[in-house]
């Protein structure tokens, strides 16, 4: 894991079971509490159009099938081609679930698995899904525009209600967040928080020192579980 951000200097990086931060001595980006053994951080992040994000994550879904698979998705590969996010719209909202697993390098290398609707399953459930893995967040959404979705748009239309159930594992118990990311407008300083637990927490100060980005006394601290 690894943050920038250039108006402020503020700087904070994982590694293995270690965190560093670099920034203002009195900033509240990083919270520690230590009796509870747990750190959060909050950040902003970049700029983005979250269609396009999910248009990303299916093209990754995309590049990973067989050709016995991939035969089913002609139209998914003409929506991504789209630039114009506003055309070739989806039938229902495009829903993502997230989760975020305590700790550092719960998945120190991504991990992707793509689940395909059994040929005796109810088909008024989603063809495909996609389940990515990193680091610690775990991410599920729908591959749409497939072929074989008429059951599945018929009951969404139906009931009105898009119910994306979570896998059981990799999003079993826990919080899950619910997104949608059909929106085709840039979204701009968003800020998001993310807490880190371990049994144990021990604070150093490795560096301090004046910033001359941001004229401030900067304190560098690491964080080891």
């Amino acid at each position: 894991m690894e943050y920038n951000n250039k108006k402020d200097g503020t700087s904070i990086s994982a590694s293995e079971n270690t965190l560093k931060k670099r920034t203002d001595y009195e900033s509240s980006q990083v919270e520690r509490d230590k009796e509870n053994g747990k750190i959060t951080v909050t950040v902003t992040r970049l700029s983005y159009i979250p269609i396009a994000v999910y248009k990303a994550y299916v093209k990754m879904a995309l590049t990973l099938m067989d050709k016995e698979d991939f035969k089913h998705f002609s139209k998914t590969v003409d929506w991504i081609k789209q630039s114009d996010h506003t055309i070739n719209t989806w039938f229902t909202s495009l829903c993502v679930l997230t989760k975020t697993v305590p700790g550092l390098h719960v998945f120190p290398y991504p991990q992707i698995d793509i689940l395909f609707r059994l040929p005796d399953a109810p088909t008024d459930m989603p063809y495909a899904l996609l389940i990515l893995c990193t680091v610690n967040q775990v991410i599920q959404l729908i591959v749409p525009h497939s072929d074989m979705e008429e059951g599945f748009k018929r009951y969404v239309t139906e009931v009105k209600r898009l119910f994306l159930i979570p896998h059981p594992k990799l999003l079993g118990p826990g919080k899950i967040k619910a997104y949608n990311w059909s929106g085709h407008e840039i979204v701009r300083d968003e800020t998001f928080q993310q807490t880190i637990a371990s049994d144990q927490i021990k604070e150093e100060v490795l560096i301090e020192g004046f910033n001359e980005v941001t004229g401030e006394w900067d304190v560098v601290f690491k964080y080891d579980s």
